[in-house]
């Protein structure tokens, strides 16, 4: 997914490629989307904000993606 959202970003990317990533996009958003669902759950448990949890835990925010 980062070699072709690279390629994308570079212009370099080919138009099956790019049908590719457009494909892998939502795949990508909807892990994202239950990443952040587990970390609010932690940061509720333990009664802290999100960014503590990813702190405490050496967390990096997922790479944002614009095909």
């Amino acid at each position: 997914l980062m070699e072709l959202f690279e390629k994308s970003v570079k212009e370099t990317i080919k138009e099956d490629e790019r049908a590719e990533l457009l494909m892998m996009v939502p795949v990508a958003e909807k892990w994202t989307a239950e990443r952040l669902e587990y970390l609010i759950e932690i940061s509720q448990l333990w009664k802290v904000s999100v960014d503590e949890v990813m702190n405490k835990l050496n967390i990096q925010p997922p790479p944002v993606f614009h095909a």
